[in-house]
């Protein structure tokens, strides 16, 4: 969810990816509508829960070996009168982050980075309080830099700031969720590709897997969809937010990805090894967050929001 301006926008995205749906996770063929009814689905219900307080929006999609399940409840843009419809684009804000350590992760097979390599070694002087700090802890954000750093500003003053800043923790020891550790990774893969952010993460990512309602960079995508929910000034494209895309690409790209046609399997496994989040026995993993555990196994969230 995000503030913008006087809307408030609430995107609720179900993937059911291959590796959990082929485990036995039962689905349904309705068709998706807002008309509510006795046989109203009960994904369809829970978007107009999600939905219900009359200026939010929601949308979803259920794949399952049963079938896909598309729906939408509530407004795209409340101030226009404009419902929100299944196939929207909207701005998909923490989840950029797991493109970002999906393409990490492909330069980490590829042998050009390693998860141990330091901030120091890619950006050197630029961390100068902690230049210890590992990619592996900015992906899992374990890496102890403060969450005061607001995702919105422009790149520069992001790099400003990060160059200035202490740790409020040991690296490695906690995961404190701070946008920093994603505007370094994508400092870093610019660094060793020598291309911009979003150039790489379109080539590796959304033109492979024929995403072609998805792009990254605001601009373009403000055209299109009023669901952005960015600042009156967003961001340049950076490792942390960034990406606008619709809930059927989205669930492709976690199909694709957790069964390892993004990432091999082994470093697929280490994208799913979690670290202690603090209350609740919340977890983090690389990039994606354990979200659900179900009767067929565990369901994954993108982004790194642990709340």
């Amino acid at each position: 969810m995000r503030i913008a301006g006087a809307r408030r926008l609430c995107v609720a995205l179900v993937a059911v990816v291959a590796a959990v749906a082929a485990s036995g996770c039962s689905g349904s063929r309705e068709r998706s509508g807002e008309t509510a009814s006795l046989q109203e689905p009960p994904y369809q219900r829970l978007l107009r829960t999600l939905a219900s307080d009359g200026t939010s929006g929601a949308v979803a999609v259920v794949e399952s070996p049963n079938g896909i399940w598309r729906g939408a409840a509530g407004w795209a843009d409340s101030d226009a009168r404009r419902r929100a419809r299944p196939n929207d684009r909207f701005a998909i804000e923490g989840v950029t982050q797991t493109f970002v350590a999906a393409v990490v992760l492909q330069l980490v097979q590829e042998r050009r980075l390693s998860l141990q390599d330091t901030v120091q070694r890619w950006l050197p002087g630029l961390l100068r309080p902690r230049p210890e700090i590992t990619v592996r802890e900015l992906v899992n954000h374990t890496s102890g830099l403060p969450v005061d750093l607001n995702a919105g500003r422009p790149l520069q003053e992001h790099i400003e700031a990060i160059a200035t800043i202490g740790a409020v923790n040991e690296p490695g020891r906690s995961v404190v969720i701070s946008y920093a550790n994603y505007v370094l990774l994508g400092l870093i893969v610019e660094k060793i590709t020598g291309r911009r952010l979003e150039r790489v993460v379109a080539d590796r990512i959304f033109r492979p897997l024929h995403l072609e309602s998805t792009s990254y960079g605001r601009e373009r995508a403000k055209r299109i969809s009023p669901w952005l929910g960015y600042p009156e000034s967003p961001p340049a494209a950076t490792g942390e937010i960034g990406i606008v895309s619709t809930a059927d690409d989205i669930a492709t790209f976690f199909r694709a990805l957790m069964s390892g046609k993004v990432i091999g399997r082994e470093l697929l496994s280490q994208m799913t090894q979690t670290v202690a989040a603090g209350a609740g026995n919340r977890r983090g993993g690389l990039g994606i967050v354990p979200r659900y555990r179900l009767s067929c196994g565990e369901a994954w969230r993108g982004g790194s929001d642990l709340g």
